[in-house]
């Protein structure tokens, strides 16, 4: 009993992880491998057939309770229709390959008992490791990346409202030009989490220069929106791309924080931000990566007004 109680116990614990992968850094092969270990080991330790019966139903009730933290019906049917079948095939090799060892090798049985209360006690695993990634904290060397004058508002001299030539003169040519229709706005090169920028400011007409890690909105001939994911850049209080997304509200203690959609409509809204108003008038906005360890800045906006998206930004 104690074994079944101990594997249902990492099997929540499992779920309870997988529950969090819309909000919290989870890796879902660390999850696929300890429970499938796990679930063997407690076949082998119970070693008996009646335990499959036995652990079916639980099996099923906890693996819907966790997938169906994640808001997503069809994740729970996944609980049902494939994850628990799979894993009760699992506890049925384990209990078959325990029934073959007592049979035909009882010498290691002592051995194996104990290697696998260890692979059982595995399953609890990627709970501790989720904690630990979601709150570590990472830090970049900003001094010499390219910096932000979030006092006046300026990224590498140029500021919202200059002309198109300007950037072209202190950029250089942009790699790509772009409208809002082709659906790439963002960095040519970039984190991928944000790339689609702040869409919600831009204009049916505008015109987007597209560079590795940097995207202008241009408006009219000028700029409208400026899009930074480049590596070390920061501000002046040395806080960037790179940094976990929890230092922005320390360096800027009046900096308001929360999550936004980024571009989808259904909720959970998992992407963490934090954003100032800057002296020069306009906003800058910090958006973190929730699925990467310590949920590091991967992109920085620099807009005329807070970035609006449905159900998003204040």
């Amino acid at each position: 009993m104690a074994t079944a109680l101990t594997f249902l116990a990492a099997l929540t614990a499992a779920a309870v992880t997988v529950a969090q992968a819309e909000t919290e850094p989870v890796g879902p092969l660390l999850v696929a491998v300890t429970v499938s270990l796990a679930t063997c080991a407690a076949g082998g330790l119970l070693a008996q057939w009646r335990w499959i019966a036995f652990l079916g139903v639980p099996i099923a009730a906890v693996l819907v309770l966790g997938l169906g933290g994640l808001d997503n019906t069809l994740a729970a049917a996944y609980a049902l229709i494939f994850y628990t079948p799979v894993l009760v095939v699992i506890l049925a090799l384990g209990v078959g390959g325990a029934k073959v060892a007592n049979a035909y090798a009882p010498r290691v049985r002592k051995h194996a008992q104990r290697l696998a209360w260890v692979a059982l006690l595995a399953g609890f695993l990627p709970f501790p490791v989720m904690v630990v990634q979601a709150n570590r904290t990472v830090h970049t060397d900003h001094t010499a990346g390219l910096a932000i004058d979030e006092n006046a508002g300026v990224f590498r001299s140029l500021r919202l409202g200059d002309h198109a030539a300007r950037v072209s003169a202190v950029i250089g040519p942009p790699t790509a030009l772009a409208h809002i229709s082709d659906g790439k706005i963002g960095p040519t090169v970039g984190s991928g989490s944000a790339d689609d920028g702040p869409s919600s400011l831009a204009g049916e007409h505008d015109v987007f220069l597209r560079y590795p890690y940097l995207s202008f909105d241009i408006r009219r001939g000028r700029v409208n929106w400026i899009q930074i994911e480049g590596p070390r850049v920061g501000t002046g209080r040395h806080v960037g791309v790179g940094d976990s997304i929890g230092l922005i509200p320390h360096a800027y203690p009046h900096a308001s924080c929360g999550k936004d959609l980024l571009g989808s409509e259904e909720p959970p809204n998992p992407y963490p931000y934090c954003q100032i108003r800057t002296g020069g008038g306009s906003w800058l906005t910090f958006y973190g990566d929730y699925t990467r360890p310590g949920k590091p800045v991967v992109a920085i906006w620099l807009t005329r007004r807070s970035p609006e998206s449905p159900g998003g930004l204040p």
